[in-house]
């Protein structure tokens, strides 16, 4: 049961679609004021959300000003909400537009970049299984040049057939880190670009797991190598 007052609905849950077909064709004369109709998670969803956008990524030094101004852009904006959870590394928003078209592009678009930065983008009435498949794969590009931002990689991420770039910000002094998450929307492409030998301003890039990004030196981006003896 979801919902309250006249936006109560009972959803109901099938072993096959025929049965719920069969039940939704059907009249139901002990229920003559239910309507019985195939469920659709997206009429959840308030029309609100359906004008909604959750961005993501956003670091410290933007403020809600910023992201306004950026996003602006895609349609008029009805309300915004900048917000970090506890002990975050970077924030989000909530941004609601006054029509749900000004959102339509970013069923294909994954990020935008703003102010050299490049922000996640999800429609916000996406179910979980949606929302977690834009995560799916991931990998890592080390051993950057130091202070290499995302825009800086964006004509590189296009290249790959990449959807977003995340260089992580030092938690102490905010600067980048000397690696790269990027994200694919498929296996497929992940695996292709990962075979790829990548040079960028004279440094020979190496591609990592995320998992071993716990190993990586955060003064060369190095696999393996201790901080304390790093030569940089």
């Amino acid at each position: 049961m979801t919902g309250s007052g006249d936006s109560k609905r009972l959803v109901i849950h099938f072993q096959t679609m025929a049965a719920r077909d069969a039940c939704v064709g059907a009249a139901h004369q002990q229920f003559p004021d239910l309507v019985f109709h195939a469920h659709d998670p997206r009429q959840l969803w308030s029309s609100e959300d359906l004008q909604a956008i959750q961005v993501t990524d956003i670091p410290f030094f933007l403020t809600k000003e910023n992201v306004i101004s950026y996003f602006k852009k895609f349609g008029n904006i009805a309300s915004c909400r900048v917000y970090s959870r506890k002990n975050a590394k970077v924030q989000q928003a909530r941004i609601v537009y006054d029509s749900a078209q000004s959102i339509a592009q970013f069923d294909s678009q994954w990020a935008v970049y703003c102010f050299s930065t490049c922000l996640r983008v999800t429609p916000y009435h996406y179910t979980v299984d949606q929302k977690s498949s834009r995560r799916a794969f991931v990998t890592t590009l080390t051993q950057l040049p130091p202070n290499t931002k995302d825009i800086d990689l964006a004509p590189l991420i296009r290249e790959l057939g990449a959807k977003a770039v995340n260089i992580p910000l030092s938690l102490n002094s905010y600067k980048p880190k000397r690696w790269a998450y990027i994200t694919f929307p498929s296996q497929e492409l992940m695996d292709t670009a990962m075979e790829q030998l990548i040079s960028y301003q004279g440094h020979t890039l190496q591609w990592n797991l995320p998992d071993d990004t716990n190993k990586l030196c955060h003064r060369c981006g190095k696999l393996g190598c201790a901080p304390n003896q790093c030569p940089l």
